[in-house]
């Protein structure tokens, strides 16, 4: 029983303050409509919003579908062109030192910014909102794998090559576990930066998702509706976000980070 406990304290414990935050959240937001005396217009109250939650819920859940589908499909493009790109640099170093300052003025530029071209030149549907979204989220993974790739230590990789591994086998078996720490946080920045792609892409072009739903909502003035589809659209992006960091903690238990965190929880 005691060990069972001694399992559930570390889940329980980040659960239990990220709805102790919620509620901190929904209470300022009560008391800040009590103090100022706002109308529903511009700021309704948090039981409203979720009035219109419930009452809306089955065209929230289509367009968050929608949304769902184009935030996986581009955080996948995202996550294999990234690694495939880090690891061509990472085998040929001379492709690496041509390329890096074209990679960090790329990363550096904002690719948002480029959203309303792709759609003169692709139209409206799903491949200019899946480009903006990779666009934002490729670099991150690329570049944190390149480097988590390149700052292997040497000592690790004199022990492969001391046990006789080939350089293919030297990659699989030292220099990517090494480098999973650092891939994984590009993942989850990559993953953050496709949910904002796609909401982008879908604030400029599209007919469905949510990011139309908040467009259609603020045109018709419907704040409660509005807040009601940020508020799916955070609760979507959250569980996203969750469930890379779940794929961290079963993929690298014995990193420094994730034991600090469960000593801390």
């Amino acid at each position: 029983m005691h060990g069972f406990k001694a399992r559930l304290a570390p889940t329980a414990a980040p659960l239990f303050f990220a709805l102790l935050g919620v509620a901190v959240l929904v209470g300022l937001w009560q008391v800040t409509i009590m103090a100022w005396k706002l109308p529903a217009y511009l700021l309704p109250t948090p039981a409203a919003v979720g009035s219109t939650m419930v009452a809306d819920w089955h065209q929230l859940a289509e367009d968050a579908y929608v949304t769902g589908y184009e935030i996986v499909l581009s955080f996948a493009t995202s996550l294999g062109l990234g690694l495939a790109g880090a690891v061509a640099l990472h085998f040929w170093p001379r492709l690496a030192r041509a390329l890096w300052p074209a990679i960090v003025f790329a990363k550096i530029l904002p690719q948002v910014a480029i959203a309303p071209i792709l759609i003169v030149w692709l139209g409206l549907g799903l491949a200019p909102k899946i480009i903006v979204a990779v666009l934002l989220g490729f670099f991150p993974i690329l570049v944190a794998t390149y480097l988590g790739l390149s700052f292997v230590e040497e000592e690790l990789l004199e022990l492969g090559r001391a046990m006789g591994a080939n350089r293919l086998r030297l990659f699989w078996r030292f220099e990517l576990p090494a480098a999973l720490p650092h891939i994984l946080s590009g993942a989850k920045v990559g993953m953050a930066s496709c949910v904002i792609g796609v909401i982008v892409a879908e604030f400029l072009a599209s007919n469905a998702g949510l990011g139309h739903m908040v467009l259609r909502a603020t045109g018709q003035m419907d704040t409660e509706l509005v807040l009601a589809t940020v508020i799916a659209l955070s609760i979507q992006g959250s569980i996203f976000y969750l469930l890379v960091s779940a794929a961290e903690k079963l993929l690298i238990p014995w990193h420094i980070s994730q034991r600090r965190e469960a000593a801390l929880g």
